[in-house]
Protein backbone atom coordinates (compact mmCIF):
# COMPACT_ATOMS: atom_id res chain seq x y z
CA UNK A 1 0.00 0.00 0.00
CA UNK A 2 1.39 3.71 -0.47
CA UNK A 3 2.15 5.58 2.08
CA UNK A 4 -0.60 8.64 2.49
CA UNK A 5 1.99 11.13 4.45
CA UNK A 6 5.57 11.72 2.97
CA UNK A 7 5.73 15.51 3.43
CA UNK A 8 4.20 17.35 6.53
CA UNK A 9 4.06 21.53 5.85
CA UNK A 10 4.50 23.35 9.46
CA UNK A 11 3.52 26.80 9.79
CA UNK A 12 5.59 27.90 13.05
CA UNK A 13 4.60 31.73 14.52
CA UNK A 14 5.28 33.45 17.51
CA UNK A 15 1.54 31.94 19.17
CA UNK A 16 1.24 29.94 22.22
CA UNK A 17 -0.21 26.57 20.23
CA UNK A 18 3.04 26.45 17.57
CA UNK A 19 5.27 24.79 20.27
CA UNK A 20 2.35 22.30 21.09
CA UNK A 21 1.66 22.48 16.76
CA UNK A 22 5.44 21.30 16.52
CA UNK A 23 5.65 18.67 18.78
CA UNK A 24 2.22 17.21 17.00
CA UNK A 25 3.70 17.59 13.91
CA UNK A 26 6.98 15.74 14.95
CA UNK A 27 5.29 12.51 16.25
CA UNK A 28 3.15 12.97 13.21
CA UNK A 29 6.03 12.57 10.83
CA UNK A 30 8.16 9.97 13.22
CA UNK A 31 5.47 7.85 12.92
CA UNK A 32 4.66 7.91 9.48
CA UNK A 33 8.16 8.11 8.00
CA UNK A 34 7.47 11.38 6.71
CA UNK A 35 9.18 14.22 5.71
CA UNK A 36 8.55 17.24 7.96
CA UNK A 37 9.21 21.36 7.21
CA UNK A 38 8.71 23.99 9.43
CA UNK A 39 8.33 27.40 8.07
CA UNK A 40 8.08 30.85 9.51
CA UNK A 41 6.36 33.45 7.32
CA UNK A 42 8.04 37.04 8.34
CA UNK A 43 4.58 39.13 7.48
CA UNK A 44 6.12 42.05 5.73
CA UNK A 45 2.85 42.33 4.51
CA UNK A 46 1.51 43.58 7.20
CA UNK A 47 4.84 45.96 7.84
CA UNK A 48 4.01 48.05 4.43
CA UNK A 49 0.71 48.34 5.33
CA UNK A 50 1.99 50.04 8.48
CA UNK A 51 4.20 52.13 6.75
CA UNK A 52 1.92 53.37 4.30
CA UNK A 53 -0.19 54.36 7.18
CA UNK A 54 2.32 56.19 8.23
CA UNK A 55 2.47 54.27 11.77
CA UNK A 56 6.23 53.57 10.84
CA UNK A 57 8.77 54.58 9.30
CA UNK A 58 11.39 53.17 6.68
CA UNK A 59 13.89 52.68 9.52
CA UNK A 60 11.47 51.19 12.56
CA UNK A 61 10.31 48.63 9.45
CA UNK A 62 13.69 47.53 8.65
CA UNK A 63 14.21 47.11 12.49
CA UNK A 64 11.24 45.68 13.25
CA UNK A 65 11.55 43.13 10.17
CA UNK A 66 15.13 42.17 11.44
CA UNK A 67 13.84 41.74 14.86
CA UNK A 68 10.98 39.32 13.72
CA UNK A 69 13.24 37.17 11.60
CA UNK A 70 15.78 36.62 14.26
CA UNK A 71 13.16 35.83 16.71
CA UNK A 72 11.02 33.73 14.10
CA UNK A 73 14.61 31.38 12.85
CA UNK A 74 15.31 31.23 16.85
CA UNK A 75 11.85 29.14 16.98
CA UNK A 76 12.39 27.42 13.41
CA UNK A 77 16.26 26.42 15.22
CA UNK A 78 14.46 25.17 18.35
CA UNK A 79 11.69 23.03 16.42
CA UNK A 80 14.32 21.64 13.92
CA UNK A 81 16.46 20.48 16.65
CA UNK A 82 14.04 18.69 18.86
CA UNK A 83 12.61 16.66 15.05
CA UNK A 84 16.37 15.80 15.27
CA UNK A 85 16.26 14.20 18.11
CA UNK A 86 13.89 12.00 17.39
CA UNK A 87 14.91 11.02 14.19
CA UNK A 88 12.83 12.96 12.08
CA UNK A 89 13.68 14.05 8.47
CA UNK A 90 13.64 17.80 8.66
CA UNK A 91 14.00 21.18 6.92
CA UNK A 92 13.27 24.49 7.67
CA UNK A 93 11.98 27.47 5.60
CA UNK A 94 11.48 31.58 6.09
CA UNK A 95 9.24 33.34 3.74
CA UNK A 96 8.48 36.64 3.61
CA UNK A 97 4.76 38.32 2.74
CA UNK A 98 1.87 37.94 3.63
CA UNK A 99 1.02 34.62 5.42
CA UNK A 100 -1.49 33.06 3.75
CA UNK A 101 -0.03 33.76 0.45
CA UNK A 102 3.20 32.68 1.38
CA UNK A 103 2.54 29.67 2.47
CA UNK A 104 -0.37 29.01 -0.27
CA UNK A 105 2.00 30.21 -2.93
CA UNK A 106 4.82 27.39 -1.68
CA UNK A 107 2.41 24.60 -1.29
CA UNK A 108 1.76 25.12 -4.97
CA UNK A 109 5.34 25.01 -5.98
CA UNK A 110 5.83 21.90 -3.56
CA UNK A 111 3.96 18.77 -2.86
CA UNK A 112 2.57 18.06 0.62
CA UNK A 113 0.26 15.76 1.95
CA UNK A 114 -0.56 17.63 4.90
CA UNK A 115 -0.61 20.91 6.79
CA UNK A 116 0.03 21.55 10.57
CA UNK A 117 -1.02 24.95 11.80
CA UNK A 118 -1.25 25.99 15.37
CA UNK A 119 -4.56 26.65 16.54
CA UNK A 120 -6.46 29.69 16.71
CA UNK A 121 -9.88 30.70 17.58
CA UNK A 122 -12.07 31.10 14.16
CA UNK A 123 -14.41 33.42 15.83
CA UNK A 124 -11.56 36.27 16.31
CA UNK A 125 -10.74 35.98 12.60
CA UNK A 126 -12.32 38.81 11.59
CA UNK A 127 -10.81 41.23 13.50
CA UNK A 128 -7.44 39.81 14.60
CA UNK A 129 -4.63 39.34 11.95
CA UNK A 130 -3.23 36.08 12.54
CA UNK A 131 -6.36 34.24 12.93
CA UNK A 132 -7.55 35.95 9.82
CA UNK A 133 -4.10 34.90 7.95
CA UNK A 134 -4.82 30.85 8.91
CA UNK A 135 -8.32 31.29 8.35
CA UNK A 136 -7.30 32.16 4.87
CA UNK A 137 -5.11 29.11 4.58
CA UNK A 138 -7.61 26.70 6.02
CA UNK A 139 -9.98 27.88 3.31
CA UNK A 140 -7.87 28.14 0.29
CA UNK A 141 -4.79 25.03 1.17
CA UNK A 142 -5.41 21.83 -1.21
CA UNK A 143 -4.66 19.12 1.31
CA UNK A 144 -5.90 18.30 4.86
CA UNK A 145 -5.18 20.41 7.77
CA UNK A 146 -4.83 20.02 11.15
CA UNK A 147 -4.97 23.20 14.23
CA UNK A 148 -3.00 21.90 17.09
CA UNK A 149 -4.00 23.87 19.84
Amino acid sequence: MKQLITRILLLVDRSSAAVPAAKYAIEMARQQKARLVAATVIDTESLRNLLRAHIFVNQEVDEYEKEMEASSMKQINYIVELARKEKVEVSSLALKGSVHAAILSHMRSAEYDFLILPGFVSSIAKRDLAAREKQLIVDETPCPVLLVR
